[in-house]
């Protein structure tokens, strides 16, 4: 089956600088924005933290608005979320004071990257294998770049 040329529109470079203008504008009062509502929501949760009421068994606060607001918001929650993690170096710590620490432990096969790429010099792996092993990523990043070539912020 033969192949179908593709033809390539002209690129309208008026239309783009305007595209390009308009997004950093746009990025540059988002950050403000950004900014901004980080700042309010800080000052509220401040507020549901010292006024709000604790529901005793999520350990949640509420504060209620009174009326809702024209867009119908009407209470605020500062949502309590509990994690409980261990805390390795104290965990090695006590363990090992009281003589367990080799009982309490799981040791876990990862592959030595560095081996791996040796055995490959050494020929006992191939390429393919190789690539097989660690596959190419590619990832572009977006900039925005001064006369100079600098990304602006």
């Amino acid at each position: 089956m033969p192949r179908r040329a593709t033809v390539q529109a002209p690129l309208d470079l008026d239309a783009l600088r305007e595209e390009v203008s308009a997004y950093y504008a746009l990025r540059q009062q988002a950050a403000l924005l950004n900014e901004e509502v980080e700042t309010r929501k800080t000052r509220i949760k401040a507020a549901v933290q010292k006024y709000g009421e604790t529901d005793p068994e999520t350990g949640s606060l509420y504060l209620k608005l009174g009326d809702p607001l024209h867009n119908g918001i009407a209470e605020l929650k500062n949502q309590c979320a509990v994690s409980n993690r261990m805390n390795e170096p104290m965990a090695e710590e006590i363990l090992s004071n009281k003589g367990l620490w080799e009982e309490m432990i799981e040791w876990v096969a990862v592959p030595d990257e560095g081996r791996i790429r040796a055995a490959f010099y050494d020929n006992k792996i191939s390429q393919d294998e190789l690539d097989r092993m660690f596959p190419t990523r590619v990832t572009y990043s977006f900039y925005v770049l001064d006369e100079d070539g600098k990304p602006l912020r």
